[in-house]
């Protein structure tokens, strides 16, 4: 946006959902991050110009400061930021210029009830040496050099951070082994914490109390469902007074920033009509289904976090697949195949080209293979848990049965592969891959049936109909709020995800400027849906052949497994390889020779 001549900046310290807020207000803000990473979240348009990337010390911020260019500063870094802000605060002392701190509400969680507080990051290391089991640490990767002195922390400790390259070369520079390493990009959810709380079957739970911001509640409310302890570390004390800092909400900075002299002030009202008509209305397409809606306003949700100028309409529509579940609620195989690649998602395809609606939301496993240049998908989310479900009968809740007691033992099993025993029982699911897996490594028998989730459950329960359990794709119940209906995840490794399975796609029209999902978009979700589609499309996979993929990354590198399965030769064919994230899409294709042909790598043929 252009800024009149004459008008004072206000330099934003930001790096924070606080500080893109405010950066969206229309106030002569320049913003400032101290990684690329960091500023990516705020670039759009015009307003490049007024972004800046880079760690400053007090002498950089006190020659910026010095140019004359400035009103005043806002400092909305995080609040764990001691040094940042105190290199803020002495640098706007020595150049006479006004300064506002932004204060974020703690949780304020004190010691007791599964929460230790702890004062400093070398009380929380000694804390971790003394405990037993494993520890996922979600406090970012500056402060993880604190925990490298733990005898075992290459085998106890898990970190969470940003899937950024500089967080990534910290973690592998301190000899955190690329296992133990979960890149992804927030906000976590309640049901994601406790997935990567159950995935590495961690007994604490390290954080700092970054506020509800900082998605502190979520961590709490996981933590206690999955039974772990909360190691949290406590903020540092204030800075030393070096001058008077006005402080407060992010209300209170806008109209700090407001009162400056020099800053252009426009007339009361004017502000509000500008800000009105910049306001822009997205329409995003649905399937009707309770899941797909779910999983269409989380999308929604996460975009209104970072854009709260945005307006969003919710459009739902019945597609040629739901009509076809609702018609054909168990079907052979046959009628099976009669599904084509993408019907769940061609009436939403459809919307979008007539622009009836601007954003379409699928699970990324229901989209054709091979895509549709004028409808390309826009924006991978971050994965929610991958794993395929089992999910019995709740009347054999209530009293001990056979299938129950398969399914606890079955869960007790350790991942890498191990056939899960549950012969003698019959699953209920309609997908080949996992019918044919479910065979091999569960020696179960299978029934189809289709329908919506909420649809499977019900006939489930009825018990009119001929299965034992569900088999469901894990997300989805999670996404409805469901996780306590799962009493079996099957590991990975024993049933092989479908390609994307966990991923929901944003899919858009050629052309179109999406920035606004950059917020939303993953780069580790679009990696893995590049490999695992790859390998599907090069298997001449689909929604109607057995092909599994499923794709993880481990620091630079990205790990794929595959599956492939042509039942008329009786072949049953899985293989791993693992490569550079940057060739994912190549790595896809190099495992869909290795397994159908015997290929390796080098273009030789394996005798």
């Amino acid at each position: 946006m252009k800024r009149p001549l004459g008008t004072k900046k206000i330099l934003l310290m930001g790096g924070t959902t606080e500080g893109r807020e405010l950066f969206k207000t229309g106030l002569p803000f320049v913003y400032s991050a101290a990684t690329e990473y960091g500023a990516k979240f705020v670039r759009r348009g015009p307003d490049e110009n007024l972004i800046m990337s880079g760690r400053m010390d007090e002498s950089r911020m006190l020659e910026l400061l010095r140019t004359g260019e400035f009103a005043g500063v806002v400092d909305a870094t995080h609040p764990y930021a001691a040094e940042v802000k105190l290199n803020i605060q002495r640098a706007c002392e020595t150049a006479g210029i006004p300064l506002f701190r932004v204060l974020r509400p703690p949780v304020g969680a004190g010691s007791g009830h599964g929460v230790t507080v702890v004062k400093s990051w070398k009380e929380a290391a000694g804390y971790i040496e003394r405990a037993n089991g494993n520890a996922l640490l979600t406090i970012g990767s500056k402060e993880l050099h604190n925990f490298v002195s733990i005898s075992d922390f290459k085998t106890r400790l898990y970190v969470r951070i940003l899937p950024s390259s500089e967080s990534i070369a910290t973690c592998e520079r301190l000899g955190f082994p690329p296992s133990n390493i979960i890149a992804e990009l927030g906000p976590f959810s309640e049901s994601a914490n406790r997935s990567h709380l159950e995935k590495i079957r961690a007994s604490i739970l390290v954080t700092k109390d970054g506020g509800q911001e900082g998605g502190v509640p979520e961590k709490l409310a996981a933590a206690r469902k999955h039974g772990a302890e909360v190691l949290m570390i406590a903020r540092p004390s204030p800075c030393d007074s070096l001058a008077d800092v006005s402080s407060g909400s992010v209300t209170d900075a806008w109209s700090w920033a407001l009162s400056l002299p020099g800053v252009e002030r426009e007339p009361f009202g004017k502000s509000e009509r500008r800000r009105a008509a910049r306001t822009r209305r997205i329409r995003v397409g649905s399937r009707e289904s309770v899941l797909a809606v779910a999983q269409a306003r989380s999308v929604i949700d996460a975009i209104s976090i970072c854009h709260p100028e945005f307006e969003f309409e919710l459009v739902s529509m019945k597609t040629k697949g739901d009509r076809f579940s609702s018609l054909f609620p168990s079907s052979g195989i046959s009628s099976e195949r009669q599904i084509v690649k993408g019907m769940f998602v061609k009436e939403l395809e459809s919307a979008l080209l007539d622009e009836s609606i601007d954003l379409a939301v699928h699970s990324l496993k229901d989209i054709s293979l091979e895509g549709n240049p004028d409808l390309p998908i826009v924006a991978y989310t971050a994965r929610e848990d991958p794993r395929d479900a089992a999910v019995a009968r709740i009347s054999l809740r209530e009293t001990p049965s056979p299938m129950i007691q398969a399914l606890e033992a079955a869960s007790g099993q350790e991942a890498g592969g191990i056939p899960v025993d549950l012969s003698g029982f019959i699953a209920g699911c309609s997908s080949p891959r996992r019918r044919v897996q479910l065979r091999r490594a569960a020696k179960c028998g299978t029934n189809p049936v289709r329908g919506n989730v909420l649809t499977r459950l019900e006939r489930l329960d009825s018990g009119d109909w001929d299965f034992d359990f569900l088999v469901l794709a894990a997300a989805g119940l999670i996404r409805l709020g469901m996780r306590d209906r799962i009493d079996l995840f099957f590991p990975v490794e024993t049933i092989i995800p479908a390609a994307g399975q966990g991923i929901l796609a944003c899919q858009g029209r050629a052309g179109e400027d999406y920035g606004y999902l950059s917020s939303v978009n993953d780069p580790i979700s679009s990696a893995c849906a590049a490999a695992e589609r790859a390998f599907a499309s090069a298997t001449g996979g689909g929604c109607s052949s057995p092909v599994a993929a499923y794709a993880k990354t481990l620091g630079g590198e990205i790990s794929l497994l595959g599956l492939y399965v042509d039942e008329e030769r009786d072949i049953y064919s899985r293989g791993m390889l693992r490569g550079s994230i940057e060739d994912a899409k190549g790595l896809g294709e190099r495992l869909a020779l290795k397994i159908m042909f015997g290929i390796d790598d080098g273009g030789r043929k394996d005798e």
